[in-house]
């Protein structure tokens, strides 16, 4: 399932692009990477952005239990924004307060980024503070990748 959202002005910042800016503005196609939590509702952080600019697309999915957060659930969502799709994976972390196994979680989203073909990768690193920008970069050899806010 698709969504179409309206073109609203992007969010700026001169140190970082914003995730939803890399994923509803940019002219080149990516994939963009953000978590979300199975006890966080409503949504928030790089998700709540998502959901809002997207009119609670993403709610809705979490409301009807196709979205949980639960730990490991890695959840493909294409977009269609002005005519094209855009690409959004959601990464189950579990708990808020739980703890975190990146090494897994990071050679999970690897495994799946490499089956998807695609060859740029957006990572919100507000929603994996636990991971620094080697790691994510190592772990997904071989593909862009460009860190977000």
């Amino acid at each position: 399932m698709t969504v179409e959202s309206e073109n609203q002005p992007p969010l700026r910042n001169a140190a970082l692009r914003s995730a939803d800016e890399v994923l509803l503005d940019s002219e080149l196609p990516s994939l963009l990477v953000c978590s979300i939590f199975e006890d966080q509702r409503p949504l928030k952080g790089v998700a709540g952005a998502l959901d809002w600019r997207l009119k609670g697309f993403l709610s809705r999915f979490v409301m009807n239990g196709h979205i949980t957060g639960a730990h490991d659930e890695f959840v493909y969502v294409p977009i269609k924004h002005q005519g094209d799709v855009r690409h959004l994976m959601l990464v189950g972390l579990g708990a808020e307060r739980g703890r975190r196994q990146s090494e897994v979680m990071l050679a999970n989203l690897a495994q799946r980024v490499c089956a998807m073909n695609f060859k740029r990768v957006a990572v919100s690193r507000s929603s994996f503070p636990f991971l620094d920008e080697s790691r994510i970069k190592k772990a997904l050899k071989g593909v862009e990748v460009e860190i977000t806010q």
